[in-house]
């Protein structure tokens, strides 16, 4: 089975079926998106895991957190019930 026609993959494009999201995302960054360990990797890393998965991180290194787009927009899907 191949992907539908038209179909274009984004820039940061996760996998995860709507409703699905929250769950995933406080699996793999925490409530609060702090979380420093990789459990997939079984690694505890210096930066938040969520900044290393981040397209941007080349460029930011974590310093924009408090203002950062992609936080935002995550944690507004996690609040969500």
């Amino acid at each position: 089975m191949g992907l539908p026609s038209g179909f274009k993959y984004l820039r940061n494009m996760t996998i995860y079926p709507k409703k699905g999201m929250r769950k995933a995302y406080i699996d793999d960054y925490g409530e609060d998106l702090e979380k420093k360990y990789d459990t997939a990797e079984k690694t505890l890393y210096k930066q938040r895991i969520f900044c290393l998965d981040c397209a941007d991180f080349k460029a930011c290194q974590g310093t924009c957190w408090l203002a950062c787009p992609y936080k935002a927009m995550v944690l507004k899907i996690t609040k969500e019930e």
